[in-house]
């Protein structure tokens, strides 16, 4: 027999929901509070006549308060938990994005990232990494220089894109890709499409991300 995949934390949440609605132990309490009542009058009236109905009004007398006070507590008690699971699935939601994930990567992450990708998609490591800290690729005859330092900017520089395309005249290498994962205007998106640079985004990076899981990388 196949050993069962152990369930994540995500999918644990989703499936341990209650199996009774929190308003039915409203409905539950109101309709018992009035029986109970009810029988405590009938028993008050026939206790002289009934034998131990004494004791049985007794007990309906308490049970009227606390057996629909128990059914409210319970209300409360699985609201409360249900609200709470949905902000925990919310935060497990939330923590699980692409997004989340590209905030938590390190440089290093982020290298390993982008040239797993990027090796999917037929390009070779030539060298790991040149004295100005770009990586260099290759597919076929075609060079390829790598940058990763603007990765982390809130908006991409032309500057960033010029320096770039005077390391590749140094490389000797007529393709750059350039991973810059905050905004990118059209004017810069232009001069990188003139110069043979490949912008990586943010919208890549989530592609990748996502892909990486898989183990399966996109061909864009």
């Amino acid at each position: 027999m196949t050993a069962r995949r152990p369930l994540s934390p995500l999918e644990t949440l989703l499936q341990s929901h209650s199996q009774v609605p929190w308003w039915l132990y409203l409905l539950l309490a109101l309709i018992s509070g009035l029986l109970l009542h009810w029988l405590s009058f009938r028993l008050l009236q026939g206790s002289t006549a009934v034998a131990g109905g004494t004791l049985l009004h007794g007990f309906t007398l308490v049970g009227q308060v606390l057996v629909p006070l128990a059914l409210l507590c319970a209300a409360v008690a699985d609201l409360f938990n249900r609200l709470s699971r949905r902000r925990r699935v919310s935060r497990l939601q939330q923590e699980a994005s692409p997004d989340h994930l590209l905030q938590q990567l390190s440089r290093q992450d982020l290298r390993a990232l982008v040239l797993w990708a990027l090796q999917a998609e037929g390009l070779v490591l030539q060298h790991g990494c040149a004295a100005d800290g770009s990586v260099l690729l290759q597919r076929g005859e075609e060079g390829y220089l790598l940058d990763l330092s603007p990765w982390r900017a809130a908006q991409l520089k032309r500057a960033d894109l010029l320096a770039l395309r005077e390391r590749m005249t140094e490389h000797g290498v007529d393709a750059g890709l350039l991973v810059c994962q905050g905004r990118i205007d059209s004017d810069a998106r232009l001069l990188a499409r003139r110069s043979g640079i490949r912008l990586i985004d943010r919208r890549v990076l989530r592609q990748w991300l996502r892909a990486s899981v898989s183990q399966t990388a996109p061909q864009l």
